[in-house]
């Protein structure tokens, strides 16, 4: 069986967050969402919010397209996590978030300019993490590609790590040969 693609924009940012939340292999780490409403933290720019299995609070913000301002955008959300993580802890004690470690902010957003990861790689005290994604589309229905995206001060190409999260058909009812083939 082989399975053909095209690229679909129709990609929605509920979507995209459904993803994350069903199946979450691509984000290095097993996250326990924090089920929390925006106004407990002022701040409604964060799609979600959560804790990682080192105690580490995390911060993921989804964009469905690329903007130079999302770059000042990322220092304002830093900024306010750095002053208001005590309060979160609090907000959140059942999720035993480690105020004494840096935060994780996942960024994932469709596309990203070579000035931008490298600027980001230069933030020592940022741990951003960066994530690009393709949606695709054939008449079995919708899936999604999600890529992370390397920021390193060389300039070095991503990974060759990606991960296809497919809405229709599990990844176990895919033979090695149609990922094969998407891969291609």
């Amino acid at each position: 069986m082989k399975f053909i693609f095209k690229r679909s924009n129709n990609i929605s940012k509920e979507e995209i967050l459904n993803v994350i939340k069903q199946d979450q292999f691509f984000l290095d780490g097993k996250i326990k969402f924090i089920n929390y409403n925006a106004k407990q933290l002022a701040k409604p720019d964060w799609d979600l919010v959560g804790v990682d299995e080192n105690k580490h609070s995390v911060f993921i913000l989804i964009k469905t397209r690329y903007y130079d301002q999302l770059l000042f955008e990322i220092f304002n959300l830093f900024e306010w996590t750095i002053n208001n993580l005590k309060i979160i802890e609090q907000l959140f004690p059942q999720n035993k978030i480690d105020p004494g470690l840096q935060s994780r902010i996942i960024i994932v957003a469709p596309l990203y300019s070579a000035a931008f990861k490298n600027i980001i790689s230069h933030c020592t005290k940022l741990n951003v993490e960066l994530f690009s994604y393709t949606g695709l589309e054939n008449e079995e229905g919708k899936g999604i590609l999600i890529e992370k995206e390397k920021n390193d001060r060389n300039g070095n190409k991503p990974d060759i790590n990606k991960n296809l999260v497919y809405h229709s058909k599990s990844l176990e009812q895919l033979t090695d040969d149609e990922i094969n083939e998407f891969y291609k």
